[in-house]
């Protein structure tokens, strides 16, 4: 085994893993059967709705969106400077935008900078920033290029600086992205067998098959979990006192789960009231039950909101709404679940930087919040604050 040099030892320090739950958490709670038809629920009527993959995926970043079909075609728009879409330029883009090479995808993994992509084999391709040691060197990779080795991946994320995947045979690997070019992948030492993983700007959690989280990485603000503040070195497997999830998912700076009853937990950074307790008091640091006795499927985390999809396939959101990304109507923060406003059933639900979009079981596609980089396709940049219909 290749020992990992000491950047890649500390695993989360550079945020290795920050995306890879958002690109996994969007089919981790879509259901088989209509949630909406579920009545008298109970926690054990939580755990019988089964995990299916919707016909569209959706995953985001700060200022841009993809879409993946089930053909494999991927789709993206919005922000683009650093090359992030992938279609040999680095113009913003209003329109969907097909990934140039011609690959066909099985999962995203979009960081600010740039994009991961995971074939239907198995490799791994990355774009966009590519930033040499010194600064005034840059090197765009304006088009997907295949990631050294011959490793074939389940699972696969991105963050600023690097870029990790689940291989086949259980091991967990990175790879850097910046500072000369993409490098070969490393195994990361001390992992567990991860089926899914989840990231923010320094911290890491996973779900293993038994559904204990394991969390590791930057705390500063808490986002760990473990009732510290102080760098975690290695994965964590107290996380919840033993409590069990179907979902997790990573914010920037603060974490969130439903476990099998449906409740759903927060803990991390709260400034904004992401944490959903009804406070705003800066820092939580051990997973604290959110103020709702809705009972959710998922749970989705953007740079300082939270969203949730209940068991009737409703969105619910809480923390920052200064954008709309809340999706309530208003412009403004709040400490606790506020419904989305429109009614909508939705089958699935992502969230990135300031904005949060769901999937409706038909397959449209409603999106809130941000509009600087014209991601809501309707041919401004004015943010939106309820939910907008976009041409899919």
């Amino acid at each position: 085994m290749t020992t990992p040099p000491a950047h890649f030892g500390r695993w989360s320090a550079s945020r290795r893993t920050a995306i890879i739950l958002a690109t996994m958490a969007l089919a981790a709670a879509c259901t088989e059967t209509d949630p909406s038809r579920i009545s008298g629920l109970e926690p054990a009527a939580v755990r019988r709705v089964v995990a299916s993959t919707p016909s569209v995926r959706l995953f985001m970043r700060f200022g841009g969106i993809c879409s993946l079909n089930a053909a494999g075609t991927a789709l993206c728009w919005g922000r683009n400077d650093d090359g992030q879409i992938g279609d040999g330029s680095t113009t913003d883009r209003t329109v969907k935008t097909p990934i140039g090479g011609g690959l066909a995808f099985a999962d995203l993994a979009l960081n600010d900078r740039g994009t991961c992509g995971l074939t239907t084999a198995g490799a791994a391709y990355c774009w966009g920033d590519d930033k040499e040691r010194t600064p005034w060197q840059v090197d765009y990779r304006l088009l997907p290029r295949v990631v050294p080795g011959n490793d074939v991946f389940t699972v696969l994320t991105s963050s600023d600086q690097e870029g990790c995947g689940v291989t086949t045979l259980g091991e967990t690997k990175c790879w850097q992205l910046l500072w000369t070019d993409v490098l070969a992948p490393q195994t990361v030492p001390g992992a567990p067998l991860f089926l899914s993983l989840n990231g923010g700007s320094g911290h890491e959690c996973g779900l293993v098959a038994t559904q204990l989280a394991y969390c590791q990485g930057s705390n500063n603000f808490g986002q760990v979990g473990n009732g510290s503040s102080g760098y975690v070195n290695v994965p964590l497997t107290a996380i919840g006192n033993g409590r069990r999830f179907i979902s997790l998912s990573a914010g920037y700076y603060h974490t969130c789960a439903v476990d099998l009853g449906g409740t759903v937990y927060c803990w991390g950074s709260n400034f904004f009231g992401q944490v959903g307790n009804g406070t705003t008091s800066q820092i939580v640091d051990v997973p604290t039950r959110v103020a709702t006795t809705l009972r959710f499927t998922k749970v989705v985390g953007g740079n300082s909101h939270t969203c949730g999809l209940t068991t009737a396939g409703a969105a619910w959101c809480w923390g920052n709404g200064y954008q709309g990304e809340l999706g309530n109507g208003a412009i403004g923060q709040q400490s606790t679940p506020v419904a989305v406003q429109g009614g909508i059933v939705f089958r699935d639900i992502a969230a990135g930087g300031g904005n949060t979009c769901g999937v409706t079981y038909h397959g449209q596609v409603y999106c809130w919040g941000d509009n600087s980089y014209g991601q809501l396709l309707n041919g401004t940049k004015n943010d939106a604050s309820t939910p907008m219909l976009l041409p899919m």
